[in-house]
């Protein structure tokens, strides 16, 4: 991780060999520091800070007073006690980062928890804001530039939703010739558990587009239903639903569950439209996937373990 401290003045000094930790349990390999200009010199009292690893320990002083820690994490770290993300206090999880909160997570501003597409946030706790990431790669080639997402927050606000050269769809299995209902024509809210087909042609000069969510996390432990179709009048595609993960981490096929039982095997999207099974692997944050209902009134219910 990368610890930033922004102050006025500081005088550091720790013991030798000793590995820094903020909080307990999350290493902090770099500290950086970088004076703010324009404060009135004795304007602030001193303060000191304690990080400690094991046995050893290590003090930085500070003259000065401390305005903005940035937590950039890239590695897997876990935090068996409490967490409270604060105006000064900002985590970053990056593509490689899982954060683990055993205890309570409380975050009120959504630019203090920011999650990069491909890192994970594990926790239980209720009404944590957070900043997701979702990289949509340019294309040219019509038919790979289709991504299946899915939002790990409820009717979360979305940044760059319409950006570039964009089409978006939800899946209606029941909608015989017109599964895929256009944004464009009726727009819709995303909601957890449901999965969406978005497309970045990316016309000449345009960039990735990176969909920026912002709102609610779902806990980890809570548990997601959604009813399942099975009444499209074509046989080919009877049954097949389009699902998303939930959640700001991977899941497992042994907790998504329909009828109570765990699926044996889901599907994506390969080559921009056509279906590939997979019997094994994981679903990602941000990603969809189809399952087949194979019967009517069927629900599959993700999570809550």
């Amino acid at each position: 991780d990368v610890f930033f401290v922004m102050i006025d003045e500081i005088t550091i000094s720790h013991p030798a060999n000793a590995n820094p930790n903020l909080p307990a349990g999350v290493d902090v390999s770099s500290i950086f520091v970088r004076l703010k200009a324009g404060l009135p010199e004795g304007q602030y009292n001193g303060e000191t800070l304690t990080f400690t690893s094991g046995d050893a320990s290590a003090a930085i002083t500070l003259n000065g007073e401390v305005t903005d820690v940035q937590h950039i994490m890239s590695d897997s770290q876990t935090i068996n006690g409490d967490l409270i993300i604060s105006e000064s206090n900002r985590y970053q999880i990056t593509s490689t980062g899982i954060l683990t909160v055993n205890g309570n997570l409380t975050c009120d501003n959504p630019s203090q928890l920011v999650i990069e597409d491909g890192g994970q946030l594990f926790c239980n706790s209720a009404n944590v804001q957070a900043t997701f990431h979702k990289i949509i790669e340019k294309t040219t080639n019509d038919s790979n530039a289709w991504y299946t997402i899915a939002s790990p927050m409820s009717n979360p606000t979305i940044q760059n939703l319409t950006s570039n050269t964009f089409d978006i769809y939800a899946y209606d299995e029941d909608a015989y010739q017109e599964e895929w209902q256009n944004y464009r024509v009726n727009s819709f809210d995303f909601e957890p558990g449901h999965g969406y087909l978005y497309a970045n042609s990316a016309a000449a000069g345009e960039e990735n587009t990176d969909l920026i969510m912002t709102g609610i996390l779902t806990p980890s432990n809570t548990s997601v239903t959604v009813s399942l179709s099975y009444g499209s009048t074509y046989e080919g595609v009877r049954g097949y639903n389009l699902i998303g993960n939930p959640y700001s981490h991977n899941i497992s096929m042994n907790v998504v569950k329909v009828n109570g039982t765990a699926i044996t095997e889901f599907y994506r999207l390969s080559n921009g439209s056509q279906l590939e099974r997979f019997t094994s692997g994981e679903i990602l944050p941000g990603e969809s996937f189809f399952i087949k209902a194979t019967a009517p009134n069927q629900s599959v219910v993700i999570g809550g373990e």
